[in-house]
């Protein structure tokens, strides 16, 4: 499989931008979503420097080759420019529109640290990094933790710890909310350690209380009523290996404190038993809470077992922080199922809040494809309904058509965006014009509709 590369992006001018000093922080683009499933589930290119007089487009030159491969782009779609301290970003009059956020601009639009930027086919989030963090990206990229890349530097910071952690005899605490991966990193934790037993994972919220305790030790013949046979526990089948116990605040006290006597001797006794069993059964323990601490309801984590799990969790951040990751994980999820998405279900994706998070994207890309049926494309119209928070589908499908613009008076910028622009050029229609990418005649229809006076905003006015 071809390994990401960082690339640096070129000015106007054709001057190179030089790396990050360390410490200080730099734009740089997120290529989130390139539109060709080649390079997504290749793992192209995916960093460029945001630079001063940056133009986005076809005619960028050899100099940015993967950008040019999308044939959505104009030949010079969007700059980038800093006002002021502040980074804008401006459409030139592309045929297919630029969205940022959601919203399809008509003028120069201030940027933000995440933004989520629609260009073509393409999807771009805005970063700020410094040369640590475009290091931390690179290790992580040329030899993914859990197999699969992030372009996050939130989870490339966690997956660099974890890799620090693995080979060491450390028992661990995975926290992160429910869908975000924690198996996953428990899995990569146990190959990346070497050990030559196997993993075992175990959901403690799934058991009724006393099941727990009998699963995790397991028990004697005539323990109980039901105990008609030996039956090993959790701790030896994973002897010599790892056992993953999620939701491990959700277990009774009861087992807590026996699951820390086995922490502090790595020996424990069967249900029924009279002899102690010893083994090396490495324990990651795993919550969705974000307070550890025992709340109202009774549930939690005791403190000393936390304790003995580490110092501090490996926290997972949710997929809502690490939107850029967005792309790369729903082109390895379509792979296999040989489907594709259009341009107005990855703005659903991407505008989406993902309150389950990984989970909820894998389950949502399985539901669209099988709704396709034999066909190859997943639409918007094919996400499940109520998939994300309400009114985000609308936001996305009302972008992309606005962002398809071909003049129509409903894909009109707003009565504000128009006088902005007004105020800014003096009332010069033509000027305005130029600046909203349209033809002089429309953006008259449009004054027209809003009542807006242009000779109100010339400055030699009488």
């Amino acid at each position: 499989m071809t390994q990401p590369q960082f690339a640096t992006t070129k000015t106007s001018t054709g001057k190179s931008k030089s790396s990050p000093v360390a410490g200080i922080k730099l734009p740089y683009l997120v290529l989130a979503w390139s539109g060709h499933a080649a390079l997504d589930a290749h793992l192209g290119p995916r960093l460029f420097t945001l630079c001063d007089g940056l133009v986005l487009g076809r005619s960028t030159g050899e100099e940015e080759p993967r950008l040019a491969l999308d044939p959505k782009l104009s030949r010079e779609h969007v700059r980038f420019k800093k006002y002021g301290g502040e980074w804008t970003i401006e459409d030139l009059g592309s045929r297919n529109g630029t969205v940022v956020d959601g919203k399809t601009i008509y003028s120069p639009t201030a940027l933000k640290e995440g933004s989520i930027i629609f260009t073509g086919s393409q999807v771009f989030v805005l970063r700020n990094l410094n040369a640590e963090q475009i290091a931390v990206l690179r290790n992580e990229c040329g030899r993914p933790t859990t197999g699969t890349p992030t372009f996050s530097i939130a989870a490339a910071h966690t997956y660099q710890k974890v890799k620090r952690l693995a080979d060491a005899d450390l028992d661990l605490f995975i926290s992160g909310e429910t869908g975000t991966g924690k198996e996953v990193l428990a899995r990569a934790v146990h190959m990346l350690s070497g050990r030559k037993g196997s993993f075992v994972a175990l959901n403690c919220a799934a058991l009724p209380e006393p099941l727990v305790e009998s699963e995790l030790f397991g028990f004697r013949r005539g323990a109980h009523s039901a105990a008609r046979e030996h039956k090993l526990g959790l701790l030896e089948l994973a002897r010599d290996g790892t056992l993953f116990l999620d939701e491990l605040g959700e277990s009774s006290f009861g087992v807590q404190a026996k699951l820390l006597r086995f922490l502090q001797d790595r020996s424990f006794t069967p249900l029924g038993g009279t002899a102690p069993v010893k083994v090396n059964t490495r324990i990651i323990g795993a919550s969705h809470r974000r307070n550890l601490a025992v709340g109202n309801d009774g549930r939690g984590l005791r403190p000393d077992l936390a304790n003995r799990l580490g110092p501090e969790p490996i926290v997972l951040p949710p997929l809502r922080e690490r939107i850029e990751d967005v792309g790369v994980l729903a082109a390895l999820f379509l792979a296999p199922l040989g489907k594709t998405l259009s341009n107005e279900a990855v703005r659903c994706l991407f505008l989406s809040s993902w309150e389950g998070n990984i989970r909820q994207l894998w389950h949502r890309i399985r539901y669209a494809a099988a709704s396709v049926g034999d066909g190859q494309v997943i639409q918007a119209e094919n996400l499940p309904a109520g998939w994300t928070d309400p009114g985000e589908r609308k936001v996305a499908v009302e972008s992309l058509e606005n962002s398809r613009s071909t003049g129509s008076l409903r894909e009109s910028p707003s009565a504000q965006e128009i006088e902005a622009i007004l105020r800014k050029t003096g009332g010069d229609v033509a000027a305005a014009a130029r600046e909203l990418g349209r033809q002089r005649t429309l953006v008259w229809k449009w004054l027209r509709r809003f009542g807006i006076d242009p000779t109100a905003f010339r400055v030699d006015k009488p």
